[in-house]
């Protein structure tokens, strides 16, 4: 009797290990979604951030420029520098849209680079950090469903055992 009871409070901490995992890998990939989805949300952010001119804030910038600046942004971040040529450009662009002068503009694509790699890097750490969490998770996963098998086999062992131990007596 003592060595089922011991058996099912094995078993009971073997599914508590397994949900304890389950629960903290999909509270670490609950905390790396916002980061891609704000990284995501962003994009057209730093663009229009770019191309706003600060003396006329109630001018609209043309969705295009945001998208084609958002997709040399992009680039950069992934490539982790940006080419000269397309910062070149990008500082056209920001000049001619907010009537900044070159230098300026050169600056704020500088700066604004900075600001997005640094959320860009951010945010894949967020989802390193998930996908370490969802690797133990799996591990643990594996051996609480493992310790559940062995837990398993032997309780029927011992079920079978005293099943065959009872005499039935036939009158």
């Amino acid at each position: 009797m003592a060595t089922v009871v011991a058996v099912i409070f094995m078993g009971g901490s073997a599914s508590a290990v397994m949900f304890g995992g389950l629960k903290a890998g999909s509270e670490a990939i609950g905390a790396a979604a916002p980061s891609l989805e704000s990284m995501r949300d962003e994009q057209g952010y730093f663009a229009q951030r770019l191309l706003r001119n600060e003396n006329e804030p109630d001018a609209t910038v043309d969705e295009s420029r945001v998208e084609e600046v958002t997709t040399i942004l992009w680039r950069a971040l992934r490539e982790g520098e940006m080419e000269g040529a397309d910062q070149s450009y990008l500082a056209a662009l920001i000049s001619e849209q907010s009537r900044l002068n070159q230098r300026q503009a050169e600056q704020r694509v500088e700066d604004l680079i900075e600001q997005a790699q640094s959320a860009y890097e951010q945010a894949l750490e967020a989802v390193d950090e998930a996908r370490e969490a969802a690797a133990w998770t799996a591990i643990w996963l594996f051996i609480a469903l493992l310790a559940g098998a062995f837990f398993a086999a032997f309780c029927a062992t011992m079920g079978g055992r005293q099943r065959d131990a009872v005499l039935t007596v036939i009158d």
